[in-house]
């Protein structure tokens, strides 16, 4: 798991430092060029890591990155105030934008009482932005030990990359100061299968504050039909948020049979009375058609597929349709921002865990799943995505072993990301204007 886990953010490190024109310098002492390893394992990566230390000596660290032999003498080799002076000396010694720092003790000797097996400090400094620090104490053997600092390294470069980001501007609203979630149902007993994640925006972190099915809604009651009137309600109630749901909010092209995107949505019901109905539009799962959107954003199923048309169906009819008609809401980026309505986007969990390079088998009851719910959990908070959540949420989310907790989170996650995403407010082609368009 820890190779597999190491990989996948290497290729997100180097795919996010790519995007934003970064190069990056690492220091090693514990790891020993592990890390510098794991980016240059593949192949394009020339453009984005510039050089790498390996600092494995106190003489080293002074004479190739210039940390003062003084603060080593102070402090420690394993030490904040090193480890600090280790990523900024890497970025004063090289071309790189960012460094990433690690000093620890592996093990199995080299500890103390107050240094023991396992510590690690960790650093990530960026030109014109503070350093970033933390402390960890790794169990395990050296290997495990090693394996830990590399993907905690790896996750801090993320989360130094993400920092001051500028969120896109939204015409004729002021901008949100929540992000909800909503592991959407379409089944009979959708009271107890949506999940609702509530979090409230601190800069570029998300904290999660909520997390609950919507049969709490209305004290216990299940049912389709109930629980999708008091989402509606919940919803349209939200009016500083932005929302993100794990539903279609279209159908490919062909299907639409409408100028627009609020007309085909307006005209929905009549059209689909039924799930079934909109079912029997479907050919084999190989050759079902796709909206554009998915395809580019590679989502796992058609708006159509058996697996997700109750969904779809419900969605759009008793969701999207009553907000549309109460103008209790503004759907982007198919229409304009309005102060005062809450915004809806269309969010893709998969393709968030994707794209944050996170897609695991997180749903079942197997101890493996469970660890890699937890696993995606931490990935972000310790990426600084989310604030470290409440216990009781934490708990609720690594628990659920359906996933739909952990994809309400997951949802919200992706609709706060929607507000740096300039499709968001950017005028949707032809095609995306009638079919709808997935942010993650």
């Amino acid at each position: 798991m820890k190779g597999d886990d190491i990989e996948r953010r290497a290729h997100r490190v180097l795919e996010v430092l790519r995007a934003h024109g970064l190069k990056l310098a690492t220091a090693e002492s514990c790891t020993g060029g592990m890390i510098a390893a794991a980016l240059t394992e593949i192949a394009g990566s020339s453009d984005v890591v510039e050089r790498g230390f390996v600092t494995y000596s106190n003489e080293a660290k002074t004479e190739m990155i210039g940390v003062p032999a003084a603060i080593i003498a102070a402090n420690g080799a394993v030490s904040e105030p090193v480890a600090r002076a280790m990523a900024e000396g890497a970025i004063e010694n090289s071309r790189a934008e960012v460094a990433v720092s690690v000093t620890g003790v592996a093990g199995p000797g080299g500890g103390t009482a107050t240094k023991p097996v396992g510590l690690v400090h960790i650093a990530c400094a960026r030109r014109g932005v503070d350093t970033l620090h933390q402390e960890h104490r790794f169990r395990g053997d050296r290997a495990a030990v090693r394996a830990a600092s590399v993907i905690a390294a790896l996750d801090m470069v993320l989360r130094q990359a993400a920092r001051g980001r500028r969120r896109i501007d939204l015409p004729g609203r002021t901008p949100p100061t929540r992000a909800i979630g909503v592991d959407f149902s379409g089944a009979a007993n959708a009271g107890r299968a949506i999940w609702i994640a509530s979090g409230a925006i601190d800069g570029d972190m998300l904290r999660i504050e909520s997390c609950i099915p919507a049969e709490a809604l209305l004290d216990g009651a299940r049912g389709r039909d109930r629980a999708l009137a008091a989402l509606v309600e919940f919803i349209a109630a939200q009016s500083d948020a932005i929302v993100g749901l794990d539903f279609p909010f279209g159908l490919p092209a062909k299907f639409v049979k409408a100028p627009d995107w609020v007309s085909f949505v307006r005209g929905f019901p009549k059209r689909f009375p039924s799930a079934e109905k909109l079912s029997a539009l479907g050919g084999s799962p190989r050759k079902e058609p796709k909206r554009l959107t998915d395809a580019d954003a590679k989502t796992p199923f058609s708006a159509i597929n058996r697996r997700v048309v109750h969904q779809t169906w419900a969605g759009i009819s008793l969701v999207l349709r009553p907000l549309l008609e109460r103008d209790a809401a503004r759907i982007l980026p198919m229409q304009a921002p309005r102060e005062g309505a809450p915004i809806l986007v269309e969010i893709c969990p998969a393709c968030t865990l994707k794209v944050e390079g996170l897609y695991m088998p997180y749903k079942g009851r197997g101890v493996a799943h469970k660890a890699w719910r937890r696993s995606i959990l931490d990935t972000l908070v310790a990426r600084g995505t989310l604030a470290p959540p409440p216990k009781d949420i934490e708990t609720t989310a690594i628990g659920d072993v359906q996933g739909d907790a952990l994809d309400a989170i997951i949802a919200a996650v992706g609709a706060h990301r929607a507000l740096y995403d300039k499709r968001l407010v950017d005028a949707p082609g032809p095609v995306a204007a009638i079919e709808g368009v997935v942010l993650y």
